[in-house]
């Protein structure tokens, strides 16, 4: 789904749409017709990779070898994506952190080949929405709480926590989006997080670092609007 959104210089959401990500010109024609009502001082956008980033690049701002075919070279999906941020700001070098297509164990009861393009069962190929959908051949947000894939799927995002706290032993790590929405899934990713850790290194507790968004549903929006309002105020 691609998530549209208008708001106030105090980060304060007015509206907030939601469209099918579909091709490029059928999502792009709806969220032009949504922000034309409005007469806008600066868009935010968020969007998956890879990205390039360099603002002196010919193709700044373009998508480049994304699994998503039909979005290779435009600029905006559905995916795991992920970042990291030291005192303020994301961290990034030559380009942006691709955290989402991190390799992961395969669970043993778990036949499914992966549904990303690059790297089949990478972390996206095995744990992302559509990889639950071709899995269960339905939505996600239509299994069952007790379905088996749940236990399957918190194998893969604690893997993804494992991963992140010994690369960059982060105070606190959040997990959003359409998946996370599951909530049920925490107690099960807080039991395989602390399986793999294995008492190798010692976090705060479970509850208070591997968590969901403090702003529920407005993540992403609000971010999206800091993003603008911080390019305005570079202005003045």
């Amino acid at each position: 789904m691609r998530y549209s959104g208008i708001g106030n210089d105090q980060l304060n959401i007015i509206e907030r749409v939601s469209f099918p990500t579909t091709t490029p010109e059928e999502t792009m024609d709806l969220v032009i017709v949504f922000f034309k009502k409005y007469p806008l001082k600066a868009i935010g956008i968020g969007f998956f990779g890879p990205i390039d980033i360099h603002k002196d690049s010919a193709t700044y701002g373009q998508i480049s070898s994304t699994p998503k075919l039909a979005w290779q070279d435009y600029t905006i999906g559905t995916g795991v994506g992920a970042g990291a941020i030291q005192t303020g700001s994301f961290i990034e070098g030559f380009s942006h952190p691709e955290m989402g297509h991190m390799i992961v164990k395969r669970h043993p009861d778990d036949s499914f080949e992966g549904s990303c393009l690059f790297h089949r069962d990478c972390l996206e190929g095995m744990a992302a929405g559509p990889a639950i959908e071709k899995r269960a051949e339905k939505k996600g947000q239509e299994v069952a709480e007790d379905d088996p894939i749940w236990t399957i799927e918190a194998f893969y995002v604690a893997q993804a926590a494992y991963n992140t706290t010994l690369t960059l032993a982060p105070d606190v790590i959040i997990f959003g989006g359409g998946v996370m929405k599951q909530r049920h899934m925490f107690p099960k990713i807080h039991h395989e997080f602390e399986k793999l850790v294995n008492g190798y290194v010692k976090t705060p507790p479970l509850e208070q670092y591997i968590v969901t968004p403090a702003l529920e549903e407005d993540p992403g929006t609000i971010g999206c609007l800091a993003l603008a309002k911080n390019e305005l105020q570079k202005l003045y």
